[in-house]
Protein backbone atom coordinates (compact mmCIF):
# COMPACT_ATOMS: atom_id res chain seq x y z
CA UNK A 1 0.00 0.00 0.00
CA UNK A 2 1.26 3.46 -0.84
CA UNK A 3 -0.09 6.38 1.14
CA UNK A 4 0.40 9.79 -0.47
CA UNK A 5 -0.44 13.27 0.72
CA UNK A 6 0.87 16.70 1.51
CA UNK A 7 3.65 17.15 4.05
CA UNK A 8 2.29 17.27 7.59
CA UNK A 9 -1.21 15.99 6.78
CA UNK A 10 -0.91 13.04 9.18
CA UNK A 11 0.01 10.02 7.05
CA UNK A 12 2.52 8.66 9.56
CA UNK A 13 0.19 9.34 12.48
CA UNK A 14 -2.61 7.51 10.67
CA UNK A 15 -0.44 4.42 10.10
CA UNK A 16 0.70 4.43 13.74
CA UNK A 17 -2.89 4.73 15.00
CA UNK A 18 -4.19 1.95 12.75
CA UNK A 19 -1.38 -0.35 13.91
CA UNK A 20 -2.19 0.35 17.57
CA UNK A 21 -5.93 -0.15 17.10
CA UNK A 22 -5.43 -3.42 15.22
CA UNK A 23 -2.62 -4.68 17.54
CA UNK A 24 -0.25 -4.96 14.60
CA UNK A 25 3.49 -5.04 15.12
CA UNK A 26 4.72 -1.92 13.33
CA UNK A 27 8.38 -1.40 12.53
CA UNK A 28 9.24 1.98 11.00
CA UNK A 29 12.34 3.00 9.10
CA UNK A 30 12.49 6.75 8.56
CA UNK A 31 14.10 7.16 5.17
CA UNK A 32 16.31 10.12 4.31
CA UNK A 33 19.05 10.80 1.79
CA UNK A 34 21.70 9.24 4.07
CA UNK A 35 20.01 5.82 4.19
CA UNK A 36 21.99 3.18 2.31
CA UNK A 37 21.13 -0.29 1.04
CA UNK A 38 23.10 -1.77 3.96
CA UNK A 39 21.02 0.14 6.51
CA UNK A 40 17.78 -1.10 4.94
CA UNK A 41 19.02 -4.70 4.78
CA UNK A 42 20.23 -4.57 8.39
CA UNK A 43 16.88 -3.09 9.49
CA UNK A 44 14.96 -5.99 7.94
CA UNK A 45 17.41 -8.61 9.22
CA UNK A 46 17.08 -7.22 12.76
CA UNK A 47 13.30 -7.60 12.52
CA UNK A 48 13.67 -11.18 11.28
CA UNK A 49 16.04 -12.02 14.13
CA UNK A 50 13.78 -10.33 16.69
CA UNK A 51 10.75 -12.26 15.49
CA UNK A 52 12.54 -15.60 15.69
CA UNK A 53 13.91 -14.90 19.20
CA UNK A 54 10.78 -13.48 20.84
CA UNK A 55 7.86 -15.90 20.75
CA UNK A 56 5.27 -13.22 21.55
CA UNK A 57 6.53 -10.81 18.90
CA UNK A 58 4.10 -12.10 16.32
CA UNK A 59 0.53 -11.22 17.14
CA UNK A 60 -2.70 -12.59 15.72
CA UNK A 61 -1.85 -13.73 12.19
CA UNK A 62 1.93 -13.71 12.56
CA UNK A 63 2.62 -10.69 10.39
CA UNK A 64 4.73 -7.63 11.01
CA UNK A 65 4.00 -4.38 9.21
CA UNK A 66 7.12 -2.59 7.99
CA UNK A 67 6.64 1.08 7.25
CA UNK A 68 9.19 2.85 5.04
CA UNK A 69 8.48 6.50 5.83
CA UNK A 70 9.46 9.12 3.22
CA UNK A 71 10.75 6.64 0.63
CA UNK A 72 10.60 9.33 -2.04
CA UNK A 73 13.81 10.78 -0.52
CA UNK A 74 15.73 7.50 -0.74
CA UNK A 75 18.59 6.60 -3.06
CA UNK A 76 17.76 2.89 -2.67
CA UNK A 77 14.50 2.72 -4.59
CA UNK A 78 15.58 -0.36 -6.56
CA UNK A 79 16.21 -2.28 -3.32
CA UNK A 80 12.91 -1.16 -1.78
CA UNK A 81 11.12 -2.04 -5.02
CA UNK A 82 12.64 -5.52 -4.94
CA UNK A 83 11.67 -6.01 -1.29
CA UNK A 84 8.09 -4.85 -1.86
CA UNK A 85 7.35 -6.27 -5.32
CA UNK A 86 9.36 -9.51 -5.26
CA UNK A 87 9.30 -10.25 -1.51
CA UNK A 88 13.03 -11.01 -1.54
CA UNK A 89 13.39 -10.35 2.15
Amino acid sequence: TILMGETGCGKTSLINMIAKLKSINLETLNIHSGITNDIIINFINEIKNKSSEEKDYYKKDGRILIFFDEINTCKSMSLISEIICYHTM
